[in-house]
């Protein structure tokens, strides 16, 4: 995670993320506890925090957490694929512009689904390798070396719908966002 403490520095200006159209699908309500997995220096949890009872980071990079920090967003240590809360204890759980980082995604899309409440939703923006421009995201950071695994929308939707999720996919594009909802049926770890 050194690579993402440096980015942290000057990431909030080249990241803009389309926070309206993200947070729009999550439909949040006032008493929602919301969770931001790979959520870096707050972009998106800083404009939700203001709708929702608690907003919370969930990053394993220590400068993007001193990042969120300093606009004063709640921020834990650690990784999706073990997350340090309880089952069930989020309503709302977004993942934008990181899900391709995790190295381990199934064992991620598994931790969202336990840690979400039953039909709690998922929102995840992502980059679509199918697309010219989405091709260039992934060469890009094949020459960063960030070891990223990029899902076009729809073998995205077929994971996370073998892990118990119903999903559709409202926008398509280059970026394109993903809707999940969580199915009340057990997941083996």
């Amino acid at each position: 995670m050194a690579r993402f403490d440096v980015l942290a520095h000057g990431y909030d200006l080249f990241r803009k993320p389309p926070t309206r159209q993200i947070i729009a699908r999550a439909n949040l309500k006032k008493h929602d506890r919301v969770l931001d997995v790979g959520g870096g220096t707050g972009v998106l949890a800083q404009k939700i925090r203001p709708l929702v009872k608690k907003v919370l980071i969930l990053d394993p990079s220590a400068g993007m957490r001193a990042k969120a920090k300093a606009k004063d967003i709640a921020v834990v240590a650690g990784v999706a694929e073990q997350m340090p809360f309880s089952n069930a204890s989020f309503d709302v759980v977004f993942c934008t512009d990181a899900f391709h980082h995790i190295r381990h995604q199934t064992r991620a899309i598994k931790e969202i689904h336990r840690v979400l409440k039953p039909h709690g939703l998922l929102v995840m923006e992502e980059f679509d390798p199918a697309t010219v421009r989405g091709r260039c995201v992934v060469l890009l950071e094949k020459l960063l070396a960030f070891g990223s695994t990029f899902w076009t929308p729809d073998a995205l939707a077929g994971l996370l719908t073998r892990n118990h999720f119903s999903v559709i996919i409202p926008t398509r594009s280059w970026v394109y966002i993903l809707c999940a909802r969580k199915l009340n049926k057990a997941l083996r770890a």
